[in-house]
C-alpha cells in the first residue's frame, strides 16, 4: 500500500492503526481494517491512494489499483455573520447570528485596535446541534478609543476553529470617547480617541490648566513649560511620551 493523497491512510493490524507514510507491505491483508482520515477541515474533500496485490509466488500486478474516495466534512457553523454597534447605554452592542450548526461549543468574541492583533472580551456558550438559525448577543463597555474591530471566534467540540466577519465600529472624537491613561498620571500620560479633535486641554485635579494644544497634534512640545515633559508627541490617534 501506498501513502493517501489528500489524507491519512491508517491499517488496523489488530492492536492499532498503523498510518501508512511509506510504501508499506501488509501480510494477511483485510480490506475491512483500512481506514481514511481527510485533510480538509471543511467542505468537500477527495482522499486516494494506490495499491498492488502480490501472489503466494511474489508476482505482482503490473499496474497497481487506485482507490478513491469522497467526503462531505461538515462546517461547525454556517452563515455565521457578526454585526457592532453602540447601544443607548453607549456599551458596543455585538449580535450575531448562524443558520445551522454542527458539535459547536462557545463562541470567543475579541476586539482589536488596528485589526490585526486581538484579545478576547468575552464568551457565549454556543448550541451545539442546531438545524435553525441562532441568535446571539454580548454587550460590554466601550473600549478606549474611538475605532474597534471586533470578531467572533467559534470553537467547536472537536476544538477546531473557525472565525466569522470582522466588524468595524467608529465614532467621532468626543469628551465621553477620549481616554487617558494613567489617571491621575505623573510624569507621562497616554491619550487616545483624538481623531477629529481640534483642541487638546490637560488640566491637574485642581483645575489648574496643564497644556492646552491647537491643531494636528503633530507636535505638543513648548520648552518653556515643565508640563511638556508628560506629553511630547501628539498623533491623531495617540499622545505620548517620547
Amino acid at each position: 500500500m501506498n501513502p493517501a493523497v489528500g489524507g491519512t491512510l491508517y491499517y488496523f493490524n489488530g492492536s492499532i492503526f498503523q498510518a501508512i507514510t511509506v510504501a508499506t507491505d501488509i501480510s494477511n491483508f483485510n480490506n475491512d481494517n483500512v481506514y481514511l482520515d481527510p485533510s480538509a477541515s471543511s467542505g468537500p474533500a477527495t482522499v486516494s491512494f494506490t495499491y498492488s496485490v502480490r501472489d503466494n509466488g511474489g508476482e505482482f500486478n503490473a499496474t497497481p489499483a487506485t482507490v478513491t474516495m469522497g467526503f462531505a466534512v461538515l462546517l461547525p457553523a454556517t452563515g455565521l455573520q457578526l454585526k457592532a454597534s453602540l447601544h443607548q447605554s453607549g456599551k458596543v452592542q455585538l449580535n450575531w447570528s448562524t443558520l445551522t450548526e454542527q458539535q459547536t461549543a462557545y463562541f470567543q468574541v475579541e476586539m482589536s485596535y488596528d485589526g490585526v492583533s486581538f484579545e478576547s472580551m468575552g464568551k457565549v456558550a454556543a448550541a451545539g446541534n442546531s438545524n435553525a438559525q441562532r441568535q446571539y448577543s454580548l454587550q460590554q463597555a466601550k473600549p478606549m478609543g474611538s475605532k474597534w474591530y471586533f470578531r467572533v471566534k467559534l470553537i467547536d467540540l472537536d476544538g477546531k476553529v473557525s472565525y466569522s466577519n470582522v466588524a468595524v465600529l467608529q465614532t467621532a472624537a468626543s469628551a465621553a470617547s477620549i481616554g487617558l491613561a494613567p489617571n491621575p498620571a505623573r510624569g507621562k500620560v497616554w491619550v487616545t480617541g483624538l481623531t477629529g479633535a481640534t483642541n487638546l486641554l490637560l488640566t491637574a485635579v485642581n483645575g489648574a490648566v496643564l497644556l492646552q494644544q491647537a491643531g494636528s497634534f503633530r507636535k505638543c512640545t513648548n520648552r518653556h513649560q515643565r508640563i511638556c515633559r508628560w506629553v511630547v508627541y501628539c498623533t491623531n490617534t495617540i499622545c505620548r511620551r517620547a
